[in-house]
This record gives C-alpha cells, sequence and structure tokens, in this order.
C-alpha cells in the first residue's frame, strides 16, 4: 500500500507523525490500552508508524521497529471498535511485514489478535506473562535479601547517563538484536522535533529510571532494568541478566529505588516475563508478584530466539516483542 491508500470510503493509510500523538493516545484509551504523550512519543521515536486517517485523525495504527538486519518488531496493532470487523488491523499487518526490511518478525498478541495474526503467517514461539506487585505500604519492599550474600561480587547503582552506552552494548551481546534506537528513545533527552532525535544528547530523559548491575571490581555490566512509570502502572522493563537469581535481584533494587522516589503513594509495578523462566517466576510469586495476564509471543518467519530468550528477564514493552 502506498501513503494515501483509501482501503474504506473516507479512510486513508498514511505513515503517522508526531502530530498524531493525540489520536493516538485516543485510539488506545478505546482498546483498553493507555498510554501518556510521552510514551508515544517515545514509540514514534523507535519506529515507523501507519493508520487509516479519518477527518478527525487516526482510526487505527501499527508499527514496525528495527532490530538489525535479521529481525523486526511490530507492534501497537489498534483499531477504534467502531471501525473493527472491516479489515483494517488485517491490512496494517501486511503492510508492516511489507516495509519492515527484515525476514523476521516479533509480535506479541492480544488473544483477540493471535487469530488474524496465524493466518498472516505468524506461529507462537513462547508466551508473554504480565506479573503485578500492588502492595504499597513502605515495609513490604520485594524481599530478596537472602540473595544479597549470593550476588556479593556485585554491586547495584541508580542508572546515570554515562551507563547508557555500555548498557547498550550489553543489550545487544545478551538478546544478539539492536535495540539502540529504542534505547535511546527511553533514556535520553529529545528537545528537538525530529523523530529520529539529535546525535549528542548528554541528559536523561526526564523521569527515566533504573538499576544497572556491575561486577564488584571490574565494574563490568551484569545486567540492568529500566523503568517507564505512568499514573496507572510503574512498568519495569527490560530487565537483563545472566541468570534468575540476578535478574530477581535487580527487579528487588529496582523496586526499593522507585519506592524510596516515590514513598508508598505510587502505582502498582509491572514486568511482563518469557513463560518459560519457571524459577524466576516462582520467585517472583514467592515475593508477592501475582500473574495478571499470558500473551502469547508470536514469530514471522525464522530467527533464532535462544539467546534472546536465555536473558530477557522483562520485555521493554509487549509493543517491541
Amino acid at each position: 500500500m502506498d501513503e494515501g491508500y483509501s482501503s474504506l470510503p473516507g479512510l486513508r493509510v498514511q505513515r503517522l507523525s508526531y502530530r498524531d500523538i493525540s489520536s493516538l493516545c485516543s485510539v488506545a484509551d478505546e482498546v483498553g490500552w493507555s498510554f501518556s504523550p510521552e510514551r508515544m512519543k517515545t514509540f514514534l521515536q523507535s519506529g515507523c508508524f501507519w493508520g487509516h486517517y479519518a477527518n478527525n485523525g487516526a482510526v487505527s495504527s501499527a508499527a514496525v521497529f528495527p532490530l538489525g538486519e535479521e529481525l523486526s518488531a511490530i507492534g501497537l496493532v489498534m483499531v477504534k471498535p467502531e471501525y473493527h470487523r472491516q479489515g483494517l488491523g488485517k491490512s496494517l499487518v501486511q503492510l508492516c511485514l511489507e516495509n519492515m526490511g527484515a525476514p523476521a518478525a516479533l509480535l506479541v498478541a492480544t488473544e483477540m489478535g493471535a487469530p488474524l495474526y496465524s493466518k498472516s503467517g505468524f506461529t507462537t514461539i513462547n508466551d508473554v506473562q504480565r506479573w503485578i506487585f500492588s502492595d504499597t505500604s513502605s515495609s513490604s519492599v520485594v524481599n530478596t535479601a537472602h540473595l544479597e550474600d549470593t550476588y556479593s561480587d556485585y554491586v547495584f547503582e541508580p542508572l546515570c547517563v554515562h551507563h547508557i552506552p555500555s548498557l547498550e552494548a550489553l543489550d545487544y551481546q545478551f538478546t544478539g538484536i539492536r535495540r539502540h534506537r529504542i534505547l535511546d528513545a527511553m533514556t535520553y533527552r529529545d528537545d528537538g522535533n525530529s523523530l529520529s532525535g539529535g546525535p549528542n544528547r548528554p541528559n536523561l530523559a526526564s523521569g527515566v529510571s533504573g538499576i544497572v548491575g556491575l561486577e564488584r571490581g571490574s565494574r563490568m555490566f551484569a545486567g540492568f532494568t529500566l523503568v517507564n512509570q505512568s499514573t496507572q502502572q510503574i512498568q519495569i522493563g527490560p530487565v537483563i541478566a545472566s541468570s534468575d537469581d540476578l535478574a530477581i535481584q535487580l527487579l528487588h533494587h529496582t523496586v526499593r529505588l522507585m519506592k524510596d522516589l516515590a514513598g508508598t503513594a505510587h502505582p502498582p509495578f509491572r514486568v511482563d516475563v518469557l513463560a518459560h523462566h519457571r524459577s524466576y517466576t516462582k520467585l517472583l510469586e514467592a515475593e508477592g508478584w501475582k500473574l495478571q495476564k499470558i500473551s502469547p509471543l508470536m514469530l514471522y518467519g525464522s530467527w533464532n530466539a535462544d539467546l534472546y530468550s536465555n536473558h530477557v528477564y522483562g520485555l521493554i514493552d509487549p509493543a517491541f516483542g
């Protein structure tokens, strides 16, 4: 489909940009998702969006997020309820597949969307579990004190801007995919108006938080978390680590950091975990986290997900695969 293609009377397909943030947030609200304008701007900075456009703005969307030469992610596939069952979502997914510039694509599906993606050639390779920690009492910090001695060789520090290049290098080492564009959009302050941002952005974005785990002697990176906070939840992701115990320790320090920053008045914590990390999810359950939702992780084409699956203990966001 070319820009300006009209699949239904009164609608046209076109690239979406910053000017569409308000209408994209409105579509997300109507389908039961909720994104702040700042979060939607991060999505737009990280990928390429298409949508069906009516006179009053976008009524649908889908996005491609480049992850290197071998893989892309497809996400933010959403259609206003009054336009359901008219093929809008299917046509946008096909448009993404035709323009993604890679032979394979990851996608986290909804229960309703999974049959559509299967018909488009996607297969389920894993499940994504959404875990919630909602106890707001100051005394109920995730109890992983029994792990402190195990990881005495590591130190944990709040994220600083000088950590980001090493963080991105570790992310590539542990996942095998190039997510620097997404991580840049999440972490660096963008004071410009272009979707690509500028080459020199020395400050952290407002509100960005996270924890880095460093080897005590060498100061080499061992793992990290990033945090996106909204009025409704504190989303922890990604969580990148070499083992279950290190991952839960990073999560512990992240929860403690955010509680220290927010006090007792904060929304629930959320982390999206690949389901095959069974020992890790048992630790989450033991620490008071509750399983809220399970969504299929689907793959189009062929891609070896072993490295990604071994070290990703929390997704950045289901939109990014």
